[in-house]
């Protein structure tokens, strides 16, 4: 396996895939638990983050150093019941990646391309997202290192303009009454934050070796709690915790309506590229992470001097792509199906694989002694 990242690249990948569904998810799915106290969410999804990141940083460091979480299973599970649980993350993930295509191209619709249909957007994302899986992980980061001042700086400045809006009746006060619905919003940050952090260790492989550190998890961990607040608190602060849970998008929502200098700007493309660049990351990282989970099973690795091949571990990448496609197209009719694909079952099951992987890892490698100094 190329050692070609440095810790930094990864938590840029890290947050790069994350703000995907961050951009989707939050801060609608939030308010329609927490309602007015969803900026309260991201503090309550701030333990669960924080002992993720403790137990990757032992065990990373521990079980398998210099190697990634695919490796840890196999060590700790064994060969058998290890293997089976990296056939069936590679299949969720391949699951996830048609999620992705299909969800991404019925945004367009919704909102920008009206009486439209997904399948030409989703043909275009499939075939960036391919040459990307084919190619080396360090391109993957390096575009993700591209693709990160231009988001953050985007965001700085839509907060900055809305900010002055934001009507503290709207977000005040947070009474006691109101905290088991800001419990269940952290549940819902913390699902999406907790698989990327996983899905990002099965990358470790491809750092410099050095030990992963828990300071540098917490530091990524509290930047983007701080993000999923700012949303939040912008979002119901604006348009209130009634019209926020109605809207399917209820932070572009906003930015459509942005007013520039007093005469309204319909800001299409910054929408496009936040959507269309944490997209592909997101995308090509769980394609990736996939595809190498089956090399790493059933033998191949790629070729990274070559943008499209098939031999080898090529073909593996193909397979994952062409079923995520099929996905895509079978997935849902319309987007008030795909609503509870979104909403329900998807964070239902990366919830429930961040809750029962880690404590099942965690000690088997203790009974082990595995994790032994």
């Amino acid at each position: 396996m190329e050692r070609t990242l440095t810790r930094k690249q990864l938590k840029i990948l890290a947050f790069l895939a994350a703000l995907s569904p961050f951009l989707r998810l939050i801060p609608g799915a939030v308010a329609r638990q927490a309602g007015a106290a969803a900026w309260l969410s991201p503090l309550f999804a701030a333990p669960w983050l924080m002992i993720l990141a403790a137990f990757l940083t032992q065990f990373l460091n521990r079980v398998c150093p210099g190697k990634g979480l695919g490796q840890g299973i196999l060590l700790t599970l064994g060969p058998k019941f290890g293997a089976a649980v990296l056939v069936l993350w590679a299949g969720w993930l391949i699951f996830l990646c048609g999620f992705t295509l299909r969800s991404g191209a019925e945004r367009f619709i919704a909102t920008i391309f009206p009486n439209s249909t997904p399948w030409p957007m989703i043909a275009i994302m499939a075939l960036l997202m391919l040459p990307a899986g084919l190619g080396s992980v360090k391109i993957l980061a390096r575009s993700a290192e591209i693709f990160r001042p231009l988001l953050l700086l985007t965001l700085i400045l839509l907060f900055a303009v809305f900010l002055p809006s934001v009507r503290p009746e709207f977000v005040l006060p947070v009474l006691p009454p109101d905290l088991p619905g800001v419990f269940r919003g952290s549940l819902v940050i913390a699902d999406s934050l907790c698989f990327i952090l996983l899905t990002t260790a099965f990358l470790t492989g491809h750092s410099d070796g050095q030990p992963l550190r828990f300071r540098e998890f917490a530091k990524w961990v509290l930047l983007f709690l701080l993000l999923a607040f700012a949303l939040c608190l912008l979002t119901v602060g604006v348009l209130g915790a009634t019209v926020t849970r109605q809207l399917v998008y209820p932070f572009f929502a906003i930015v459509w309506s942005l007013n520039l200098f007093g005469s309204a700007a319909r800001i299409e493309a910054f929408v496009v590229g936040l959507w269309i660049l944490p997209d592909f990351v997101l995308l090509s990282m769980n394609l990736t992470v996939a595809s190498e989970l089956l090399m790493t099973l059933f033998g191949g690795e790629k070729i990274p001097a070559r943008l499209l091949y098939f031999r080898s571990g090529g073909k593996w990448v193909w397979l994952c792509t062409i079923l995520a496609v099929v996905v895509s197209v079978c997935i849902a009719k319309d987007t008030q199906e795909l609503s509870f694909w979104s909403e329900r079952f998807v964070p239902g099951v990366n919830l429930t694989i961040t809750a029962l992987i880690p404590p099942i890892l965690w000690l088997t490698a203790k009974r082990k002694h595995l994790l032994d100094p």
